[in-house]
């Protein structure tokens, strides 16, 4: 099922490094404070400010990256039968779950002594209803517990159903073969990512606050339909079938000799990304969060999967390969690993966590640890419960 013969796509995969990265600096600003005077940013120009206070908008790009990562190490043009679904299924599930329940186990001491020791407001039975929504892959389909646990796991969620049903809009999304079915096919994707948004701004919703300027303005428990908005997988489906589509736009221009160079796809693309979140003081938050920048994604994605051009040789530096393939446990282990840091500085040396030079030594520990959790434990768990699994489920020929 999977093709082979493929090369691979190392600039993509360096590029997930700097998506992580993103993310991790995003998680360490202030946000409950609107003023751009607070936090380690210091003097940095507002688009700068705004670009890093937009760090959200990488997981768009992961949903587009997985969906065309997939598509194109996995041949939708033929027929997939119940052993090869299951097959599929077995290898994703073994892929993302070691390294997300080694996150939950590391947050799960201190959600317990908040509501045991400290005896918050969150119960005891809340916190055993959410755990159970986490550790079954399901707690963004909960609004209200999308956050819970360890916060980027989100994502996560979406991922498992973006996988469950991948053999099967797949397929169907591959059958599409004309350039104008494509085009037609991108525009209605990017239509349906960007609708639940663009109900929140003409008719606002609680949670979403002043959705002009909401940049600045992310609670940590935003209102129901807010998070449903944010974090629903069925919401956020679109995403992930445009990185399919863009798989089958890719080896459709393969297939045809042209002098296409992947750097007019991805310098564009980059170019807008920056520009756009430069100025997201002036967009509505719930279109800056989701799909509104979908088609520069799309471009950025689409010309480092063709290559070319010295961005591309770049991010296929070796190291940088390295850490996009240790990217996955950067951006699932990094919420705990702060939790921890910041516990050992404050009652075993009585620091306080702040400023750029903690940040910085922050975003180093994470690259650390989680390179070695890559190297020592996610690939060797990974093997082994796919293994695992494929004894119990599939059947004995």
């Amino acid at each position: 099922m999977s093709s082979k013969g493929r090369c691979s796509l190392p600039a993509l995969t360096g590029l997930r490094f700097f998506l992580a990265l993103w993310v991790i600096l995003y998680h360490q600003i202030p946000h409950e404070d609107n003023t751009l005077a607070v936090s380690w940013l210091g003097n940095l120009p507002l688009p700068f400010h705004l670009f890093l206070r937009t760090g959200y908008a990488a997981v768009t790009v992961f949903f587009v990256l997985s969906g065309f990562v997939l598509a194109y190490n996995y041949d939708l043009g033929a027929t997939w039968s119940r052993q090869k679904r299951l097959r599929f299924w077995i290898a994703r599930f073994a892929r993302i779950y070691p390294a997300y329940f080694a996150g939950l186990l590391l947050m799960a001491p201190f959600l317990l002594y908040r509501s045991i020791i400290l005896k918050r407001s969150i119960s005891l039975a809340y916190e055993a209803l959410t755990a159970l929504l986490n550790f079954a892959l399901v707690q963004s389909w909960h609004p209200a517990a999308a956050l819970t646990w360890n916060y980027p796991g989100w994502s996560l969620s979406g991922e498992a159903f973006f996988y469950a049903v991948f053999p099967f809009i797949g397929i169907w999304l591959w059958r599409l073969q004309k350039p104008l079915a494509l085009i037609g096919m991108a525009a209605i994707l990017w239509v349906l990512s960007m609708a639940p948004s663009w109900v929140a701004v003409v008719w606002p919703i609680p949670g979403f606050g002043d959705v002009s300027a909401a940049v600045f303005d992310i609670p940590e428990a935003a209102g129901f339909a807010a998070n449903l908005i944010r974090y629903n997988p069925l919401l956020r489906l679109a995403e992930f079938a445009a990185g399919i589509l863009l798989a089958r736009l890719y080896f459709y221009l393969q297939s045809h000799p042209n002098p296409l160079k992947g750097s007019w796809f991805y310098m564009p693309g980059l170019l807008v990304t920056a520009f756009v979140l430069g100025q997201a003081d002036r967009i509505p938050y719930p279109l800056a969060h989701n799909g509104l920048l979908l088609p520069p994604y799309a471009c950025l994605i689409l010309g480092l999967a063709l290559n070319g051009g010295w961005l591309a040789r770049w991010l296929s530096w070796p190291p940088l390969v390295f850490l996009g393939n240790a990217s996955y446990s950067m951006y699932i282990l990094h919420a705990p690993i702060q939790i921890w840091l910041m516990i050992l500085l404050r009652r075993w040396f009585s620091v306080e966590p702040q400023g750029l030079a903690w940040v910085t030594a922050y975003a180093m520990v994470v690259i650390v640890i989680s390179s070695l959790f890559f190297v020592y434990f996610e690939e060797r768990a990974h093997r082994s419960l796919r293994e695992a699994l494929r004894r119990r489920f599939e059947p004995t020929p």
